[in-house]
């Protein structure tokens, strides 16, 4: 399997990864397997037999093909990082360790439900806590998005 790859119009175009990544189709539009998300892997290549297809709203739906540089903090993002979909999938005792360091005194205070679009839920999330988010905390920058719109913490 691999990631998409750019094609005819900006679309993206090649084999979708498990967990739903789109797929190329004309003039820039994104299609895909539409699935309930999953870390996408190696193998267990899908593809699109009926474009467009609909790419899944949680979890993984791509790698990007290219690296890119976060500039205020120089951070090198290499090929093949995961996109998320647009939605959240929710916030649970076994999210407390990310609400605390979102700032959350009490971390159930921030629990929701999946299927929330993840800057609305960073504002319920800041709303129920208490606290203001995103922000910047001396040089960290502390949101569910990054400065990049990244869904997920880099290392």
């Amino acid at each position: 399997g691999g990631a998409p790859t750019g094609g005819a119009g900006g679309a993206l175009t090649g084999a979708a990864t498990t967990g739903g990544a789109p797929t190329g189709g004309a003039g820039g539009a994104l299609t895909g397997a539409a699935t309930t998300g999953g870390a996408p892997t190696g193998g267990g290549v899908q593809t699109c037999d009926n474009p467009p297809c609909a790419a899944s709203l949680l979890g993984d739906v791509a790698f990007t093909t290219v690296a890119g540089k976060d500039e205020r903090k120089g951070t090198v993002f290499s090929e093949g990082e995961n996109i998320y979909g647009p939605f959240e999938n929710g916030f649970t005792s076994t999210q407390d360790m990310i609400l605390t360091r979102l700032g959350c005194q009490n971390p159930s205070d921030g629990y929701l439900s999946g299927g929330i679009d993840t800057t609305t839920a960073e504002q319920m999330v800041a709303a129920a806590c208490g606290i203001t988010l995103p922000r910047y905390e001396g040089e960290a920058y502390i949101g569910l998005l990054d400065e990049c719109g990244g869904h997920t913490v880099h290392r």
